[in-house]
């Protein structure tokens, strides 16, 4: 699906979602057609028609029941998630289980319609995309999306075929806090090395990176997400668990970067300048557009631009969370630590456990915990055709490739045979199957269709009561030139006559002219 032209940067946001775009040597963030630069993430289903973005929100007091958000909180995860079920309480629209996965239900043209959050997310998508695509006069296929630093493997695999859906070739599903820190460096010419800390306080969740900014290269060394409490005084706690994660101290803080519309908050700000000492926030980024701009200048680099103020630029991500496989007893042995620089390709040596085992089962996992009971299986398979031989004699050598764009390879080799096997890690159990994704382009295509009728619409509407308007107002003066001028000239009758014409015989004209066709 890669194409030429610009690529853009989108911030898919819980609440709020935000496109930028890299061009003629820096960032615009793009307006929508509202007029305004972050868009609510919200999708409202009525009876004649599907709302995106401000008109959906809009709507939410009236129609709560069929307008859906917070989509991001069900991406990628079971219905039977912790997350899944406890933020369904508080929500007006309906969720159902399928197959284990959480859909979304809404009434629209009298039908009951469902969805899963990947298709309430390319909705989203589409209307940044739009956004963009009218703003730069041409179309926009190439994109880099940001999410939380937490998102699971399948959150981010989901996150993409949103993003398919929506007709955009994901260049790289990017960390919401290296894309932040991205916002806040590229402008800057950086000495030596800084330590960034991004305090992410938006309108869905709360999130605490250390950024390691070393001359304009940029790697994450932890991140700790919780979501907001209550108490302006809970978010204190992730920053000092990050910094402990981290093993630094406040003085050790180069920069405080704040991000989301929460971190606005006097309260906040004055609190966690209190906690880091006294030190001064760095309020350079606009807190809702930094995401996207980082985002944006990440789509030009890697669509090729090598502009002066990104050319020098490295990109270096992390792994969200701890790769490896299960061992003898159900223990989680790592092969990727949790915030290691990826790309990155490890390998370890493992030996068989019983005498005489013809075969050695790889179970690829992804988590921080000692047992794999409590992460979570991404896949595995057998390795066949062990000779045969006591236990420990047999070495086989496991290889985990992780790339930049986040796709994982599991390689076995028998390391006395040579024989092998391997796996791409797709999380395809999980994923949305080929016919689902083929099924909702389909529909998106329709829902394009349908909106763009409606939209010309309400510009024929739109068209018609300006003219109506026109004539009224001209009609009202002439009355009321009339009422005030009883014994005015022929000539300025006529005058007045003419200037009425103007407004009202272009529209019969046409009236008549199309009568005629008919």
């Amino acid at each position: 699906m890669a194409g030429k032209g610009p690529a853009i940067g989108i911030d898919l946001g819980t609440t709020y979602s935000c496109v930028g775009v890299f061009q003629h040597g820096k960032v615009d963030i793009i307006a929508n057609d509202q007029g305004n630069r972050t868009t609510p993430s919200y999708v409202a289903f009525t009876d004649t028609e599907r709302l995106v973005g401000d008109a959906a929100k809009n709507k939410i007091a009236v129609n709560a029941s069929n307008t859906i958000f917070d989509v991001k909180r069900l991406i990628g995860r079971k219905f039977s998630n912790f997350e899944v079920q406890s933020n369904m309480k508080f929500w007006p629209f309906k969720v159902i289980a399928c197959e284990g996965k959480p859909k979304l239900q809404a009434e629209h043209i009298g039908k009951t319609k469902t969805f899963t959050s990947e298709e309430i997310s390319s909705m989203v998508l589409v209307k940044m995309k739009e956004t963009a695509e009218d703003y730069l006069g041409m179309k926009v296929t190439n994109a880099v999306i940001a999410v939380p630093a937490y998102f699971s493997f399948s959150q981010r695999l989901a996150t993409k075929d949103a993003a398919f859906i929506a007709g955009l070739n994901v260049l790289r599903i990017t960390n919401e806090p290296i894309a932040a820190a991205l916002g806040y460096g590229v402008d800057k010419t950086l000495s030596g090395e800084k330590l960034v800390l991004i305090f992410d306080l938006g309108g869905g969740g709360f999130d605490v990176s250390i950024i390691t900014i070393h001359e304009s290269s940029l790697f994450e060394s932890t991140q700790f997400e919780e979501l907001c409490a209550d108490l302006f005084r809970g978010t204190l706690i992730p920053v000092e668990k990050a910094l402990r994660d981290a093993k630094l101290d406040k003085s050790s803080i180069d920069e405080i970067v704040l991000v989301g519309g929460s971190t606005r908050i006097p309260k906040i700000q004055n609190l966690l300048s209190e906690f880091m000492n006294g030190k001064e926030l760095n309020k350079s980024v606009n807190p809702d557009e930094a995401v996207a701009y980082g985002a944006a200048v990440q789509a030009a680099i890697l669509s090729g631009d090598r502009s002066d103020t990104i050319k020098d630029v490295l990109l270096i991500d992390v792994a969200p969370f701890s790769l490896g496989i299960e061992t003898a007893g159900g223990v989680m042995t790592k092969m990727i630590e949790k915030n290691a620089k990826i790309p990155i390709s490890v390998t370890q040596t493992f030996t068989t456990y019983s005498d005489n085992q013809p075969s050695m089962m790889i179970q690829v996992f992804e988590g921080d915990r000692a047992m794999t009971k409590d992460n979570k299986c991404l896949g595995k398979f057998d390795l066949d055709g062990i000779p045969l031989a006591p236990r420990g004699v047999t070495q086989i050598d496991v290889e985990f490739d992780f790339d930049a764009n986040g796709l994982l390879t599991v390689l076995a080799i028998d390391k006395r045979n040579r024989n092998s096997k391997k796996i791409t890690i797709t999380n395809d159990t999980e994923r949305l199957s080929k016919e689902e994704i083929e099924r909702m382009v389909s529909d998106a295509e329709k829902y394009k269709k349908e909106d763009e009728k409606q939209k010309q619409s309400l510009a024929a509407r739109n068209k018609m009561e300006d003219y109506i308007f026109n004539v009224k107002q001209a009609c009202e003066e002439s009355l009321n030139w009339l009422d005030n001028n009883f014994f005015a000239e022929k000539e300025e009758y006529e005058d007045k006559m003419e200037e009425l014409q103007k407004v009202c015989i272009p529209f019969e004209t046409k009236d008549h002219s199309g009568a005629q066709n008919n």
